[in-house]
C-alpha cells in the first residue's frame, strides 16, 4: 500500500494522474529538474524497500531507512507545502495580470468613448479624464487630473472662492457635484441628467447643456464613479426651434382661422347684397328711380368682392416673394387727386371728412410705380376712413430733401381721429390675417391684409411705413417713399393747383365716342362677357365683330380687316395662346390685347411671349377696357401723323413712331418684323432682371439689344441700350431705371412704326 500510495502521490506530481478538483487551466508545470530529483528519490526509495525486506542489510539499514524514509517524505512535502504555496503565488500573478488588463481596458474605454467620461474618487477628485471632455472644458486631459469636477470643468463658480469647487455659495445646488456625491454615498447610478452649468472655457463664459450619466465603480478598494458627460447643446437648440416653430405655426394657425371666418363674413356680406338686390331687379314695377339705386349697391357690392379678391392675390405675391413694382415717372399729386376722389364717397357715407395737405413744394413728377402707391394709399386712407365715425381724415404731404443716406423722398402722412390702437397691438399691426382683436373684425369687417400688403409695398418701393397711434384719440400712419434723382424736374409750389389744371384738361380730352370708326373683333366664349364687352365698345362707338373660340378668331382675322383684336386666354377648340402665336406667324401685325381671369405676372409674361402687345384681367373695367384700347389706336394715329409728315402734310407730333433706315428696302422687310415682334419679350426680361436686381442679366440683356439695333436699321436704339448697358455695369438701380423707362417708349415707338409701315403696304 505504501508503494501504491507513494506512486499515485508521484504520478499526480509528474502530471501523468491529474487531481479533478485542479483546473487544468489553472496548473502551473513543475520544473524538469525537481521531476528529476522526486523521480529518482522515489524510484530510490521503492528499490531499497524492496532490497530492505528481501535481504537483511546489516548496518546499512539505518541508512537505508533514511533514505527511504526521505524518499516518502520528499513527495508529501512537495504536495502539502510547496504545491499550495506555489499555487498561491500563481494565483496572486494572475490577479495582477487581470487588474493591469482591467486598468488597460478601463483606459482603452476612456479614450474611445464617444461622450466625454470623467473619474472621480470618494474625495471627489478626478483621477481620469478623457479626450472629449477635456475638449469641452478646453483643457488637455493631463490638466483635469487631481482637481475638483467644478474647478476640472471650468465651472464659473469655482472662482468665486478661492477654495475652489464645493466652496462657493451656490456650490450647495450644484447639480453635478450634488449627482456624484449621491452616487457615491448611495451607490446606486444615476442615467441621463440634464443641467446647463456656466463655464469658463478659453476665457469665454458659454452654458452649454450637459447630459450626465454616473455609475459607481471600485477602484483599488475604493469606491469611484465614472461619469459620463454628452454635450446637448445642439439638441436642445434643436428642440427650442422645434417649440419655437410649433408655437408659430399654431399661432399662424389661429390666426389664419379667425381669417377665414373674416373672410366668410366678407365674402358672403357683399354677395349677399348682390344676390338680393339682382332678385329686386326683376320686380316689373319697380321704378327707375329704385332700379338705379338697386344698381348702384350691385356694383358698390361687386366692387368690394374684387378688392378682395385682389388683396388675396397680392398676399400670396408677397409670400411668394413674387410682387414686382415698374417705377416710372408719375404724377404725385395725379395719384393723390385720385385717390381723393375714390374714397371721398366712402369718407361722406361714414361722416367722416376727407382733406389734403401740402406743406412745402412737391417734385412735379417721381420714380416710382404709380400703380402700387395708389394701391398703398387706397390702403391707408380707406382703413382711416373704416375706424374714423363723425371725424376727420387728412392726408399730408411734404418733400424730404435729404432723408435716408441724404436721397430726396416724400412724406406722406394719413392721419385720423378714429379709434387708435393699444400700443400692446402695435407691434403686429402688419401681419398678415392680423386685426387688433376679434371684435374689431366683427365691428368693423375686414381681413386684416390690407396694412401687411401696404407695408410690403412701401419697403418694395425703397421705402417704409410707420404707425404711432393714442387709443381713443386717432392714429397716424408715416409713408416715405424716394423720389428718384431730380434733375431737370419742376418743383410745384401750389400742388392743388396743378391737380385742378389736370383734371379740367382731362375732362377737356374725354370724348363720348371715342371709338367711332374703329373695327374690333372680340374672341370670347362666355356668352355673359361677350355681351358685356360688345356694350362697352359698342357704346363707345366700336363696331364689333364676335368669336366663339380661338379657331373662329383666326380664321375672322384672315378673312376681314380689324383695327384690333380683344383675345380671351381660356377658349375650346384653340386658346387665345395658341391663336395669337398662329396669326403672328401667319403676318398679322396689328395691336393683340389678352382678355383673362389670370392676374398673376407670369400670366402677363406668357401672353406677351406668345405675341401679344397688351393685358386686362376680368372682371373688366369699362374705363380700363377704353383707355388700353386708345392707347394702342394713339400710337396708329402718331404713324399716320408720321406718314403725312413724309408726304409734306403738317401734324402734331412725330415723335411717337420710330421706322428703320431699311423699311423701304423690301429685301429687309421679313427680318425686320421679326425682330420687331421679339421686343416685347426683352423688354420684359430686362422688367424682371431690373426688379429682381440682376444686373448682370439686364447688361446681357441691354448689350444685345444695342448690338441689333443698329444693324436692324435703329441706331436711336443702339444709343438707348448702351446707356441701359452702362447703368447696369456700375449697379445703379436709379440711373438704370430712368434709362430703361427711355428704353421702354423708344421700343413702343418701334412697333409703332413697324406697324404703321406694314399697314400703309396693304399688311393685315
Amino acid at each position: 500500500m505504501l508503494v501504491g500510495t507513494n506512486w499515485i502521490i508521484w504520478a499526480r506530481v509528474m502530471g501523468i494522474i491529474k487531481h479533478s478538483s485542479e483546473p487544468s487551466s489553472h496548473r502551473t508545470p513543475v520544473s524538469l529538474f525537481a521531476k528529476i530529483v522526486i523521480a529518482i528519490a522515489l524510484c530510490t526509495a521503492v528499490v531499497l524497500v524492496v532490497l530492505h525486506v528481501i535481504f537483511s542489510l546489516g548496518p546499512w539499514k539505518i541508512l537505508l531507512d533514511l533514505i527511504i524514509l526521505v524518499g516518502i517524505a520528499a513527495p508529501l512535502l512537495y504536495c502539502s507545502v510547496v504545491r499550495p504555496i506555489r499555487k498561491s503565488w500563481s494565483q496572486r500573478i494572475q490577479v495582477r495580470t487581470q487588474l493591469k488588463e482591467h486598468e488597460k481596458n478601463l483606459a482603452v474605454i476612456f479614450e474611445a468613448a464617444p461622450v466625454g467620461m470623467l473619474l472621480v474618487d470618494q474625495d471627489m477628485v478626478v483621477t481620469r479624464a478623457n479626450h472629449v471632455v477635456a475638449k469641452l472644458a478646453g483643457k488637455f486631459p493631463w490638466q483635469m487630473v487631481n482637481l475638483q469636477p467644478g474647478n476640472a470643468l471650468g465651472c464659473i463658480n469655482s472662482t468665486s472662492d478661492p477654495a475652489g469647487c464645493g466652496h462657493s455659495s451656490v456650490c450647495p445646488d450644484c447639480p453635478i457635484r450634488n449627482t456624484v456625491q449621491e452616487v457615491l454615498s448611495s451607490g446606486q447610478a444615476v442615467q441621463a441628467t440634464e443641467v446647463q452649468p456656466t463655464l469658463i472655457v478659453d476665457g469665454q463664459e458659454v452654458r452649454p447643456w450637459l447630459q450626465l450619466s454616473v455609475e459607481p465603480v471600485t477602484v483599488d478598494e475604493k469606491n469611484c464613479a465614472v461619469v459620463a458627460i454628452s454635450d446637448i447643446t445642439e439638441r436642445k437648440k434643436a428642440e427650442e426651434l422645434l417649440k419655437q416653430a410649433q408655437q408659430d405655426a399654431e399661432k399662424a394657425n389661429r390666426a389664419k382661422s379667425r381669417f377665414l371666418a373674416n373672410m366668410s363674413h366678407e365674402i358672403r356680406t357683399p354677395m349677399s347684397a348682390i344676390l338680393g338686390y339682382t332678385d329686386l331687379l326683376t320686380d316689373p314695377d319697380l321704378s327707375p328711380s329704385d332700379r338705379h339705386n338697386h344698381l348702384a349697391v350691385i356694383r358698390r357690392n361687386g366692387q368690394q368682392l374684387l378688392n378682395l379678391i385682389n388683396d388675396i392675390l397680392d398676399l400670396s405675391k408677397v409670400e411668394a416673394g413674387k410682387m414686382t413694382v415698374e417705377k416710372q415717372p408719375c404724377s404725385i399729386v395725379s395719384i393723390i387727386a385720385d385717390v381723393t376722389s375714390i374714397m371721398r364717397i366712402r369718407a361722406e357715407q361714414h361722416g367722416t371728412s376727407l382733406a389734403v395737405q401740402y406743406t412745402s413744394q412737391i417734385p412735379e413728377t417721381i420714380l416710382t410705380d404709380g400703380a402700387r402707391l395708389r394701391q398703398t394709399l387706397v390702403n391707408l386712407v380707406g382703413n382711416a376712413i373704416k375706424f374714423t365715425e363723425d371725424g376727420s381724415v387728412r392726408i399730408a404731404v411734404a418733400f424730404l430733401p435729404a432723408w435716408r443716406q441724404d436721397e430726396p423722398a416724400l412724406q406722406i402722412q394719413v392721419i385720423d381721429t378714429g379709434i387708435g390702437i393699444d400700443p400692446e397691438n402695435l407691434p403686429t399691426l402688419f401681419d398678415p390675417f392680423v386685426q387688433a382683436d376679434s371684435s374689431t373684425s366683427r365691428k368693423y369687417g375686414g381681413t386684416g391684409l390690407g396694412l401687411a400688403i401696404a407695408h410690403y409695398i412701401a419697403e418694395l418701393l425703397g421705402g417704409e411705413l410707420t404707425a404711432r397711434s393714442t387709443p381713443g384719440q386717432g392714429s397716424t400712419f408715416t409713408l416715405i417713399i424716394p423720389t428718384g434723382p431730380l434733375e431737370g424736374v419742376t418743383m410745384l409750389e401750389e400742388p392743388a393747383e396743378a391737380v385742378q389744371q389736370d383734371g379740367s384738361a382731362q375732362d377737356q380730352s374725354q370724348s363720348a365716342k371715342p371709338l367711332a370708326g374703329r373695327r374690333i373683333l372680340l374672341a370670347e366664349d362666355g356668352i355673359d362677357n361677350q355681351h358685356l364687352v360688345r356694350f362697352l365698345l359698342t357704346k363707345a362707338g366700336a363696331e364689333v365683330e364676335v368669336a366663339d373660340n380661338g379657331k373662329i378668331a383666326v380664321d375672322k382675322a384672315n378673312a376681314q380687316q380689324f383695327d384690333l383684336i380683344l383675345m380671351d386666354i381660356q377658349m375650346p377648340e384653340m386658346d387665345g395662346y395658341e391663336a395669337t402665336a398662329l396669326l403672328r406667324e401667319q403676318g398679322y401685325t396689328g395691336p393683340i390685347v389678352a382678355l383673362t381671369a389670370h392676374a398673376m405676372s407670369q400670366d402677363r409674361r406668357k401672353c406677351l411671349k406668345a405675341g401679344c402687345n397688351d393685358y386686362l384681367s376680368k372682371p373688366v373695367n369699362s374705363t380700363e377696357l377704353i383707355q388700353t384700347i386708345l392707347h394702342h389706336f394713339a400710337d396708329e394715329s402718331s404713324s399716320e401723323q408720321n406718314s403725312a409728315e413724309a408726304a409734306g402734310k403738317p401734324h402734331a407730333d412725330s415723335a411717337a413712331v420710330v421706322r428703320s433706315d431699311f423699311a423701304d428696302d423690301p429685301d429687309f422687310a421679313d427680318i425686320i418684323a421679326q425682330f420687331v415682334s421679339g421686343l416685347s419679350e426683352k423688354l420684359w426680361s430686362m422688367r424682371e432682371a431690373l426688379d429682381e436686381g440682376d444686373f448682370e442679366t439686364l447688361r446681357r440683356l441691354a448689350h444685345q439689344l444695342k448690338g441689333a439695333g443698329g444693324s436692324y436699321g435703329y441706331p436711336t436704339l443702339t444709343d438707348s441700350a448702351k446707356v441701359l448697358e452702362d447703368a447696369a455695369k456700375v449697379q445703379d438701380r436709379e440711373s438704370a431705371g430712368l434709362a430703361f423707362a427711355s428704353l421702354f417708349e423708344l421700343c413702343q415707338a418701334v412697333i409703332s412704326g413697324q406697324a404703321a409701315g406694314v399697314a400703309s403696304a396693304g399688311g393685315r
